[in-house]
């Protein structure tokens, strides 16, 4: 062990007019950020959390309950929730000066805010990091995200998102990079925590659904002075059914990108 240490972090979040007025917070935390850097430049952190979240009645104002008689209710307001728990590592390992890998290894209870329960969030996100020439540059990772419902265990959410950077440096001064990214989602239909109720936003019944959202980016940056950078990119996002099929996903937007500067010396 080279270095060791603890950091004690504190965030409170309290809407503007309440502040004012002596409000307490609606979302309060504590954490103890631990870290450690171990020889050969392999290094870990983590996240210990204890906190709280309030919801309010103006949080759910587009939601109705639909019980079984089959008329919409107004949206019980959901208990507030206390003593929400987390802890997070994050290692870095370095195997040469070409190869590294990290990640995120992170379970917690969260505020699931669709339907105002308490949820437990399971996250793995491994990353590796690559440079098999001095000019080529590949960065790859994977986050799969699950979410239950804390009350019973049922499944809530799964996500799973997918993504690759590359990076080929031609000069000192021209390099070219690309980004491309999936967005794969499943979501339960959503209930009330306390009622068990359907729910609906805007009037709409909020059943089972999945999405499949793609994000790419091109970028070409020349910079051939100090102070002279000339950027020209290109971006695309679009969204479909889940899955990684480009051909069965919708085109949302996309467009250039231009960027010039030029610094004046005296």
């Amino acid at each position: 062990v080279e270095t060791w240490g603890v950091d004690v972090v504190t965030n409170n979040f309290t809407r503007h007019d309440e502040f004012w007025d002596g409000g307490s917070p609606y979302e309060y935390e504590i954490e103890l950020h631990p870290n450690v850097a171990l020889q050969g430049n392999h290094r870990a952190n983590g996240i210990l959390k204890w906190g709280g979240f309030n919801f309010r009645a103006e949080d759910f104002a587009a939601h109705q309950i639909l019980p079984d008689n089959g008329t919409p209710e107004p949206y019980p307001t959901p208990p507030n929730l206390t003593n929400i728990m987390g802890i997070m590592v994050r290692p870095n390992i370095r195997f040469s000066n070409s190869a590294s890998a990290s990640g995120t290894i992170m379970f917690r209870e969260i505020p699931l805010f669709a339907e105002g329960s308490l949820g437990w969030e399971n996250r793995l996100g491994p990353s590796l990091q690559l440079q098999p020439t001095e000019q080529l540059r590949v960065e790859t990772s994977y986050t799969w995200v699950r979410l239950e419902r804390a009350s019973d265990g049922s499944h809530f959410s799964t996500a799973h998102i997918p993504r690759l950077r590359l990076q080929y440096q031609f000069s000192k001064a021209l390099l070219v990079r690309g980004i491309g990214q999936y967005d794969l989602e499943v979501r339960r239909a959503l209930r009330h925590p306390v009622t068990g109720d359907p729910v609906l936003i805007n009037g709409v019944l909020q059943e089972e659904r999945e999405r499949g959202n793609f994000t790419g980016q091109l970028l070409v940056s020349f910079e051939p002075s100090p102070g002279t950078i000339f950027f020209l990119g290109y971006s695309r996002v679009m969204d479909g059914p889940y899955g990684l099929q480009l051909d069965r996903k919708e085109l949302l937007q996309d467009g250039f990108f231009m960027k010039l500067s030029y610094l004046f010396r005296m």
